[in-house]
């Protein structure tokens, strides 16, 4: 007696996306420090084209990035380095760059369809948790038309 062949189910391909855009929130840690007014600063960190206007980062790579944490791994050492490099200035800049959200496409996506990523719903409704420290005030206050940037940020 011949056996039936099992049937192969066929498995649809995995989607393929892409990183279009990490944003970062850019703030002071200490409350004398103020960059409300700042000028916008752009120029490339990297592999990546960016933008510092109104407080927020925004990096879009220039390779191709296939998940958000590939792309945070490649940009946030060069964040570091920025906020490292502020702090060594004369002014001491105590700036901290806060990973907000990234911006992920779809590459050839099906027609009328729409791929939601948890990150955004969190993003979107303000689900998030926070440390805040605080250090003891100072008299010293520091106002800057301009953002502090890294000497190896290419304008």
């Amino acid at each position: 007696m011949r056996q039936a062949s099992p049937k192969l189910a066929t498995i649809p391909p995995m989607p393929e996306f892409r990183v279009a855009a990490l944003h970062y929130r850019f703030r002071s840690e200490v409350e004398y420090d103020h960059f409300d007014r700042a000028a916008p600063v752009s120029g490339r960190l990297g592999d990546f084209d960016c933008v510092l206007e109104d407080r927020v980062l925004k990096a879009v790579p220039t390779e191709e990035y296939r998940d958000r944490d590939a792309a945070r791994d490649a940009l946030e050492p060069y964040l570091r380095n920025w906020e490292q490099a502020a702090f060594l200035r004369p002014e001491a800049y105590r700036i901290l760059f806060e990973y907000d959200r990234s911006d992920v496409v779809k590459l050839d996506p099906t027609p009328g369809s729409v791929t939601i990523f948890v990150e955004s719903i969190a993003s979107a409704s303000g689900v998030a948790g926070n440390a805040t420290i605080r250090r003891p005030k100072s008299t010293r206050r520091h106002f800057s038309r301009r953002s502090p940037r890294p000497r190896n940020f290419d304008s």
